[in-house]
């Protein structure tokens, strides 16, 4: 059977990407499900004559057996050690992380209680430490499970094999200095020294770009710029992975092939430089998948067998799926390997027909290289559709300007950065010129992608339902592609066009009906209100509190695949919990307006030339009107309205609304940060969403549901989105 590493690697990785998190029970249904498969295959002889469908149905039933092993036997014993208290020891493995005004380190437990355990944690400090890599800390912690209340951060924590968090539980625990040695201390001091003389030569995010792209470190980034290189679908550039290592692994061939070593000699001796490499830039999965691509072909190379690169890819996935069954959860490496697939699909079959194309039409040689670049553009993208149109619920087409205009300027970037820093650390006095072509670089990728993620006509959005209908589009749509390559009957090509004039005309339908939609977003934000209110040509945010660490994110993310961009915030408290998100938030998607009844407060935040005014009693701007009111206890609350939607929204607990009858009898929905108003009547009402924490929301949403009022309770069920148009509104994710 052709590439059986390939065969095997694929579907290992793609049984195992949609079973990570599953429990044990589905797991083991999929292994029923599979081992019926291959029993099929073997009895039935025309399946028998292919060995393939044999090979790839043991595949899965073997990856089901593995996951259920590691969740048995380690992933729910350890999940026992979550809300329990352990006189630990623990090790430190990487530099501290400031992050929500806490300090994390990134570390493995020794012992609990005087027994062994093995297990990675992020152990979390309210004040900074004196702690280094590899230091040990002991004393009684309190341990935690990471992502109680936010799946996909729980699904990311797993595949990275780090799903415990641990705090100290008193101040009596002591550090106990290692100065033995160790290899990865040297690696973590080197990415750190790297990263403080690029910052020192580059600041802000010119240098964090750049350690990004050295180290994979993107720390340093703001959340804003981050957030324009993900959207317009470059920020694989900061994620090292094949184009690094391919980058400097050909600098050291290069440099070997110099020194009058032999082909086989020069291969031998880059092995250990790509091993060094993998461990210097943080062995991330995306790192260890093309480190390991690029050893085998190096080795392939040695012992002189024909290169396979989709055997490589799947002997590299099947051997991070065994020393980690959780891995292919993992965003990163499921963007890596999918794109990577489509890459070399493109090189495989692509190529060829376009190269014969181009050979027969005589096409110059500066369009047959654009066109290569955008066939693997495209194919890459092709290949990561159903990955991160379900996450985004939607796609930029400011990835293919994106990738063919930065990749390039990309990889001279990294490669001045390297050898700025380099001139930096030996401090000749000398003008740094590798620094300031990597500056420059730097501030042209942030400035072109920045510009392509806020055209907002190249965004194409839809609702979370719709992404699979689309999807299923696209699979119809690539099968008959095949068949047309295979069969080239017309009937079979007519069909194609056909169902592609069918498909273009739905993303043509669901991104108009989109564009009209008014969607309120209540997030689960903890003990606090956040709401933000998109339509086509606005977002509005009123309040930005709470105090879950994934709150922010959670708002981040929701403004960024609504068009990147803040235009109005309406905010209560002076500092207080309800104001709590706002330096993040404002940093990351400066408002174009404020109102704010702490303007004091606001002004020490620099915001640069953003407007911050008093709440009004009633602002009116674009499409909307909101009205600001006060209870009898001065507590404020805001009345939204637009075309399609009316609602009462609640910032502060226990407000009174008596008195305010005609002000909001026609609202059709209260989002309240606590409690049910008192003096509430709504003729009109549709829907209660309750944004508090576990279990006071649910209380609240369950008393309310005995009443016969329909209510939502967002610390149950994540949060809850409301979709109107034309006076119509429906819950569609709650």
């Amino acid at each position: 059977m052709p590439r059986p590493f390939a065969v095997i690697g694929i579907t290992v990785f793609l049984v195992l990407m949609f079973l990570s998190s599953a429990s044990s029970k589905l797991v083991l249904a999929a292994f029923a499900v599979f081992t019926a498969a291959l029993l099929i295959s073997l009895w039935i002889k025309q399946l028998r004559r292919q060995p393939v469908f044999s090979v790839a149905f043991a595949g899965a039933a073997a990856a089901c057996l593995l996951l259920l092993a590691v969740n048995e036997l380690y992933y729910y014993p350890l999940l026992r050690m979550a809300d329990n208290t352990y006189s630990s020891e623990i090790k430190i493995t990487d530099e501290c992380e400031k992050r929500y005004g806490n300090f994390y380190f990134k570390g493995s437990v020794i012992t609990a209680d005087g027994e062994k355990v093995r297990a990675n944690v992020y152990l979390c400090f309210s004040s900074p430490p004196d702690l280094k890599p590899y230091d040990r800390v002991r004393g009684n912690f309190r341990f935690y499970r990471l992502g109680s209340t936010d799946e996909n951060t729980a699904a990311s924590r797993k595949a990275e094999d780090r799903f415990l968090g641990a705090y100290p539980a008193d101040d009596g625990y002591e550090r106990v200095a290692d100065s033995s040695f160790h290899p990865g201390r040297w690696f973590v001091s080197a990415r750190s020294s790297l990263k403080r003389v690029l910052l020192s030569l580059l600041p802000g995010d010119t240098g964090g770009l750049c350690t990004a792209m050295l180290t994979g470190d993107s720390s340093a980034l703001s959340e804003s710029a981050y957030t324009s290189l993900r959207k317009c679908g470059i920020s694989h550039i900061i994620c090292v992975s094949g184009l690094h290592l391919s980058l400097w692994t050909s600098a050291v061939l290069w440099l070997l092939r110099k020194l009058r070593l032999g082909e086989k000699a020069a291969c031998a001796a880059a092995m250990p430089a790509v091993l060094v490499l993998m461990f210097f830039m943080g062995m991330t999965y995306s790192v260890i998948r093309s480190g390991i691509m690029m050893l085998i072909y190096l080795l392939s190379v040695i012992l002189s067998h024909r290169k396979d690169s989709l055997n490589s890819l799947g002997a590299a996935l099947i051997i991070i799926s065994v020393i980690n069954p959780f891995s292919p959860g993992h965003l990163s490496l499921q963007l890596s390997a999918l794109s990577t697939m489509g890459i070399i699909t493109a090189g495989e079959y692509l190529f060829p027909a376009a190269g014969e194309f181009f050979k027969k039409h005589s096409v110059p040689g500066i369009i047959r290289g654009l066109a290569s670049s955008v066939l693997t553009t495209f194919s890459a993208v092709v290949f990561t559709l159903p990955v991160i149109f379900p996450l985004t619920r939607g796609f930029n087409f400011g990835v293919f300007p994106a990738n063919l205009l930065l990749v390039i300027i990309a990889g001279v970037c990294m490669v001045s950065a390297a050898l700025g820093s380099l001139v930096g650390l030996i401090s000749l006095g000398i003008v740094n010129i590798p620094a300031l072509v990597a500056g420059l670089c730097s501030k042209l990728i942030l400035s072109v992608s920045s510009k392509l993620s806020q055209a907002d006509f190249l965004h194409f959005g839809v609702s979370e339902k719709d992404t699979y209908i689309i999807l299923c589009g696209l699979f119809i749509f690539c099968a008959l592609a095949v068949l047309i390559a295979v069969t080239g009957k017309k009937i079979t090509a007519g069909a194609a066009f056909f169902l592609t004039g069918i498909f273009v005309f739905s993303l043509s339908f669901y991104s108009f009906a989109d564009s009209r939609l008014t969607r309120v977003t209540a997030f689960d934000t903890g003990n606090g209100s956040a709401v933000l209110i998109s339509t086509g040509t606005e977002n509005v945010l009123i309040g930005c509190g709470g105090d879950s660490f994934s709150g922010a994110r959670r708002i981040g993310d929701a403004l960024t695949f609504s068009g990147g961009r803040l235009d109005y915030m309406f905010v209560t408290g002076g500092g207080e919990r309800t104001s709590s998100y706002f330096p993040s938030l404002a940093g990351s998607f400066p408002p174009g307006r404020v109102y704010w009844d702490s303007p004091g407060y606001a002004a020490k935040l620099a915001l640069g030339d953003t407007d911050v005014l008093p709440l009004e009693d009633e602002t009116a701007a674009g499409s909307f009107r909101v009205n600001t009111y006060r209870d009898p206890k001065g507590k404020v609350f805001f009345v939204y309205r637009n075309k399609d939607i009316s609602a009462v929204i609640l910032p502060e607990s226990a407000t009174d609304l008596s008195g305010f009858g005609e002000e909001i009898k026609d609202c059709g929905f209260i989002i309240t940060s606590m409690d049910y108003p008192r003096g509430a009547v709504f003729p009109s009402l549709e829907a209660v969403i309750i944004q508090a924490d576990s279990p006071r929301g649910e209380n609240v949403a369950g008393e309310l549901a005995a009443q016969g009022v329909r209510a939502y309770a967002v610390s149950s069920c994540g949060d809850t989105v409301i979709e109107a148009h034309g006076g119509k509104a429906r819950i569609v994710r709650g």
